[in-house]
């Protein structure tokens, strides 16, 4: 017989949003989990080093500075655009993952979009 025990908390990482990611911030990581969101799929990512990132720019929003290593990420038009670009549709448990911002473009639609690119490797 198996036995499995989870918990929300442990299973949870803020989003990092677009506020974020300024030309050459990158970040590595291997990807935890998979789930859905209204704009898109996103993934959860265990970092291969902290980051510190400003609260107001994580969904949920947090108080003050969040460093850690348990982020997730996706969401982004730029994100999924550069994926695509990349060969991949989705990004899998397992998959290790470099993401660079290459800067931001205006798109006339209201908010610039965050350009990226990433490298997966999918062992």
């Amino acid at each position: 017989m198996q036995k499995f025990h989870g918990n929300t908390e442990d299973a949870s990482a803020p989003i990092i949003g677009a506020g974020y990611w300024k030309k050459g911030t990158q970040i590595k990581g291997i990807v935890t989990g998979v789930f859905k969101t209204t704009v898109g799929p996103a993934y959860n990512l265990t970092l291969d080093r902290e980051i510190s990132v400003p609260g107001d720019v994580l969904s949920p929003e947090q108080k003050g500075t969040v460093t850690g290593t348990e982020f997730s990420v996706g969401a982004l038009k730029g994100f999924e655009m550069a994926l695509r670009a990349a060969g991949v549709s989705v990004l899998i448990v397992g998959d290790q993952i470099t993401i660079k911002c290459t800067g931001s473009e205006d798109t006339g639609k209201g908010s610039p979009r965050v350009n990226f690119d990433v490298e997966v490797i999918r062992p």
